[in-house]
């Protein structure tokens, strides 16, 4: 009867249901969602989307339903022990014309599942993904896009705690673009907010709760042949017309270690443990407008890397190899600033103390060129900004610098390129500089000027002249 029913719900009677197979060919669904409930018309459509999968199949063992216990308490219980695989996922936003997200090949493999507070995968592999349709930069169809990414060791427990083993990516892309009243093309995709802020907040205040920490743990990280862009459509700043148009490619990145990131459960900051190694490969950064590279090196590696927080950052060693910046836009052969090595080692700061015990530069080349018309060949690369935020921006930088101690064990610069000014508005244009320097200073501290800092300084000008310097500042 119904009132016998009731009696063993009360006392927590145990049920489930078990799958060890799920097949699914040609999947087809769609989600509709209006601005009112009496109106089904096509003007009212606020969200409207279809999608289909030509094939989905789990693999394993998958179950559902709660366990009574000696209490009388009845406990949920998830279950899976399996892999799950989706082939070609498709989903189409029918008010934009545009795909969602499409992707070719998604497995889950060896799903291990204990509950919702033990989730354990051993490999996600995902084929052939994208993401927004002309969501971002007009030379890559999507805002989102990657040819494979494999993520191992996954493990989550506690609803709380979040540790991935490795991570790899191969040919990522991400783009975004504003148009020019400033609106960013992904924003069209994204659902308009149900709530507002202040609703949220007081709900949380009127419950009396706030949102529980949580811990996320990264292992290895590879990326290879990365690209992004930034795209921005003309607009008018103090007057004149810009348009902004930047990419970047990076053909490798290498991460071997460990990354935690713990978000507190009350308003304290969020707090990193990082500790780790870090290798970039052949990184560019280019103009698209002035089809000149702002920024070039070939490889990049910090080792011993340790974060434990915004204030407290330390690394053992950095070498910078075969830097490039500020491409000259009247020639096609030659840059603003050019370095054969960077070595800095021993780099921390902590506590607004920012310390080096070495900073070494080699084959130093600048070529600072004033054009024809009168300009400086760099200023080409400046980005106009409204004057009032500029000089809030140097005000505040300002007062940063000052309150960060800087104390550098020892700087040197030795190069044998050309360090020189080019006067091209004159003719025959002229040249002024430096063919070779060598530069080595000691004990700088910011915190105490007083300190003798021993200084030596040898030099060769373009005009067979010589500099000799040698004593204490």
């Amino acid at each position: 009867t119904m009132e016998q029913q009731s009696v063993e719900e009360e006392q927590g009677v145990a049920w489930g249901t078990a799958l060890d197979r799920i097949d699914f060919k040609d999947l087809a669904f769609c989600f509709q969602q209006y601005d009112s409930a009496y109106d089904s018309s096509a003007t009212g459509r606020v969200i409207d989307y279809c999608g289909d999968i030509d094939h989905i199949t789990w693999q394993g063992m998958f179950g559902l339903g709660n366990t009574a216990t000696q209490a009388g308490q009845t406990s949920d219980g998830l279950s899976a022990d399996g892999t799950l695989q989706i082939k070609q996922l498709n989903m189409h936003n029918k008010l934009l014309d545009g795909t969602l997200v499409n992707a070719a090949e998604i497995e889950l493999a060896e799903i291990n599942i204990n509950g919702i507070d033990d989730i354990n995968l051993e490999k996600i592999s995902v084929l052939k993904f994208a993401l927004l349709q002309d969501g971002g930069h007009s030379r890559h169809k999507h805002a989102v896009e990657f040819d494979r990414l494999g993520i191992s060791g996954i493990s989550l427990k506690d609803t709380r705690s979040l540790e991935v083993k490795t991570l790899s990516l191969k040919k990522p892309v991400v783009s975004v673009a504003r148009d020019n009243s400033g609106a960013w093309k992904h924003e069209q995709w994204l659902p308009q907010p149900v709530k507002s802020v202040d609703t949220e907040q007081s709900d949380a205040q009127a419950t009396g709760t706030s949102p529980a920490s949580f811990n996320v743990k990264l292992g290895s990280v590879s990326v290879s042949d990365a690209e992004a862009c930034f795209q921005q459509a003309e607009q008018k700043v103090k007057g004149k017309s810009q348009a902004l148009d930047y990419c970047m490619t990076l053909d490798n990145t290498e991460w071997k270690g460990n990354a935690g990131i713990i978000t507190p459960s009350d308003e304290q900051a969020v707090t990193f443990d990082i500790s780790g190694n870090l290798q970039l490969a052949k990184l560019r950064v280019s103009n698209n407008i002035l089809k000149r590279d702002l920024l070039a090196f070939q490889t990049l590696a910090i080792s011993t890397i340790s974060i434990k927080g915004s204030n407290d950052l330390a690394f053992d060693k950095l070498d910078l190899d075969k830097v490039e910046g500020l491409e000259l836009t009247n020639t096609d052969n030659g840059h603003t600033v050019s370095m054969a090595s960077v070595d800095i080692a021993a780099f921390s700061y902590r506590n607004n103390v920012l310390a080096i015990d070495r900073l070494a530069v080699s084959e130093l080349g600048m070529n600072v060129v004033q054009n024809k018309d009168g300009s400086l060949d760099y200023e080409q690369w400046l980005i106009n900004t409204a004057g009032e935020e500029t000089g809030k921006t140097q005000e505040t930088s300002a007062r940063a610098s000052e309150s960060v101690r800087i104390k550098l064990g020892e700087l040197s610069l030795d190069t044998n390129r050309m360090v020189q000014f080019t006067d091209q508005s004159v003719s025959p244009e002229m040249q002024i500089g430096f063919k070779e320097i060598h530069f080595n200073i000691k004990n700088l501290d910011s915190g105490e000027p007083q300190q003798k800092s021993p200084l030596e300084l040898s030099a060769k000008t373009a005009r067979h002249g010589t500099v000799e310097l040698k004593g204490a500042v």
